[in-house]
């Protein structure tokens, strides 16, 4: 009895190993969406039978034609009534660099490969002359030109006569730029041929990275439209009519650096150094901390890109920086990021101390030309050390 009991379990691990050798692991992929217009976003679903961490997915193939957003994943382990199923499930957003027909490349998830798909995207035109008169959206640019670095803005304006549900607009796309959502939406109401329509008006900042003619996709509205139907005196119905809209790209030329601009690539509206504090109007004694204070503004430039100063001191001068403070305000309409350098030195002889001159070197936007705006030499007269002495 023991023996037989003894092979049989040994026959169900068997056929255990068997079932479990023959569960191949698969692939599969499909979009949202085959059929779309430029700007509009598709999800691409990318699965396979399993939840180890080994499957990978390499998604660098898409960004020959596509805008890859965040892909998201998910991981499903059931057993229902003993059936064990697995699932590791990849969304990846996707958004359409050009028109024309499109292939979504086969893509690797460890050793699987997923078949490619074939999409096309064409050039929003209004479907119906309802829809283009009941919303709408205008687009346009700040700057007809602009120098490499240099920012611009894009400006969407969105007009709404009727109800609507589940608006979405989806940020511009452009290559060899980057965008970033400038401010927070401006709501508004606005009359035109005697039609109340409120306005949605959405800013977004661009800086081009590399020269030539460049080309904005603008955002791509998508939503639905609420139509109230009368059915009879008693009862109305209510049909969503889709919004899909999206305007004609954008050009700009993008100028490169000028060749006799040697310096690091500042390019601004205004660019100004203040001196907090005029040092030459007190006296110094040897040992004694002297704190200066110099802010840098540059108009229309992220914080995170403003330059450092080259204050240039003497080597036996000894010097004792604070941590640069990083801000932003708003001067004249302009934007302007400034950058505070703050720090105490110290003389160790007495006669004069020079504090070399500052200069930094750019590119004025508004007058097309190179500028130079400088701190001038500051003069001190160090005194001998005072010295306490007791009667």
């Amino acid at each position: 009895m023991k023996i037989i009991t003894t092979l049989l379990i040994s026959l169900f691990m068997s056929f255990g190993l068997v079932q479990m050798a023959s569960a191949e692991i698969t692939i599969q992929a499909f979009v949202s969406d085959t059929n779309i217009v430029l700007g509009q976003q598709i999800i691409l679903n990318v699965s396979i039978n399993d939840i180890d961490a080994k499957y990978q997915l390499d998604s660098e193939p898409l960004n020959n034609n596509f805008q890859v957003f965040l892909p998201s994943q998910s991981r499903q382990n059931q057993n229902i009534n003993g059936k064990i199923s697995k699932k590791t499930t990849w969304r990846i957003p996707l958004k359409a660099k050009k028109t024309g027909q499109l292939l979504i490349p086969s893509l690797s998830v460890g050793p699987l490969k997923t078949k490619p798909i074939q999409i096309q995207v064409k050039t929003y035109s209004a479907t119906t002359s309802n829809i283009s008169k009941v919303v709408f959206m205008q687009n346009k640019l700040d700057k007809d030109s602009v120098y490499i670095g240099q920012t611009f803005t894009l400006t969407s304006m969105i007009f709404i006569s009727k109800d609507t549900d589940n608006l979405e607009l989806s940020p511009p796309f452009a290559d060899n730029a980057s965008i970033e959502l400038q401010q927070e939406d401006k709501n508004g109401i606005v009359i035109r041929n005697g039609i109340r329509y409120q306005t949605i008006t959405r800013q977004y900042k661009i800086t081009p990275n590399k020269a030539g003619k460049i080309s904005i996709i603008p955002p791509f509205l998508s939503g639905s439209l609420r139509n109230i139907i009368q059915i009879n005196q008693w009862q109305n119905k209510i049909i969503s009519e889709p919004i899909n809209i999206q305007g004609k790209a954008l050009k700009i030329t993008v100028k490169a650096i000028p060749k006799n601009f040697k310096t690091e690539w500042i390019i601004s509206e205004d660019l100004r150094l203040i001196e907090h504090t005029d040092l030459t109007k007190q006296s110094y004694h040897v040992g004694d901390p002297i704190t200066r204070t110099v802010t840098l503004e540059i108009a229309s430039v992220d914080k995170d890109k403003l330059p450092t100063i080259n204050f240039n001191y003497p080597d036996a001068l000894r010097n004792y920086p604070d941590k640069d403070i990083f801000s932003q305000q708003i001067t004249n309409g302009l934007t302007y990021a400034t950058r505070t350098f703050k720090h105490v030195i110290i003389a160790d002889k007495t006669g004069p101390l020079i504090l070399p001159e500052i200069k930094i070197t750019w590119w004025n936007s508004q007058t097309d030309q190179q500028q130079i705006t400088t701190l001038p030499t500051q003069t001190l007269t160090i005194l001998a050390e005072e010295r306490t002495y007791r009667q």
